[in-house]
């Protein structure tokens, strides 16, 4: 069925799951870089191919409209997906609200896919920080692309976030250390608790869910 993969592991996955799931994955960070360079870098699909593992292509293919009083951006981009020699690529709708959101869906490859990133400035605080919430939803069309995101989707999703935080390194510099703020209600520096915290479901809302909390980590990875 799939020519990269050996028949034998083809057939195993196959057993795995006979039908398609849909997978819910999301991740809660802080980030030392503001809301508005987040964005910049996240809205920027035609530069993923430039820094994302496993990403071979990102290209804008068309500007979408929207009405004047809506204060959204909305196009069309086509990604492509690659490592030995599986190759895939899909076509998704993009939303993007400047500086809060990003929104991409109705993807070729998946029957469901919803990644959305929101962006929150941690509150009393005068520097750099951001609440980065990433939340995704998808359903693969092709069974054995729905078993192997399953045993992949963590490392992945923790690549993906990692070269957006080494991309905005580049572009803006050194990061806000998380170590510590200071709290501009309380006019003091504080101590910041700084966890990642994730999660994937695998199941269909009619079923019983199957999940499984991934625990949380220190910046840069280490179990707490």
């Amino acid at each position: 069925m799939l020519s990269f993969l050996p028949s034998s592991v083809t057939n195993t996955l196959l057993k795995f799951n006979t039908t398609p799931k849909l997978i819910k994955f999301s991740s809660n960070k802080l980030i030392g870089h503001s809301p508005s360079e987040l964005y910049s870098i996240i809205s920027n699909v035609n530069d993923y191919s430039n820094f994302i593992p496993w990403c071979t292509k990102s290209v804008v293919t068309k500007n979408c409209s929207v009405p004047k009083e809506e204060s959204v951006v909305k196009f069309k981009a086509e990604l492509g997906i690659g490592f030995n020699s599986f190759q895939e690529k899909y076509t998704s709708l993009v939303i993007c609200e400047k500086d809060k959101s990003a929104l991409a869906s109705n993807s070729t490859l998946f029957t469901v896919l919803n990644t959305t990133w929101t962006l929150d400035a941690k509150k009393n605080t005068n520097s750099k920080i951001t609440n980065l919430n990433f939340d995704l939803e998808f359903k693969f069309k092709n069974v054995i692309y729905s078993n192997l995101s399953q045993i992949f989707l963590d490392k992945v999703s923790l690549e993906m976030i990692k070269a957006f935080e080494e991309r905005a390194k580049e572009k803006f510099g050194k990061p806000t250390d998380l170590n510590y703020f200071f709290d501009d209600k309380l006019n003091v520096k504080v101590r910041n608790d700084i966890t990642e915290n994730r999660k994937f479901v695998v199941g269909n809302p009619a079923e019983n869910l199957k999940s499984t909390d991934v625990g949380s980590v220190l910046l840069g990875g280490k179990k707490i």
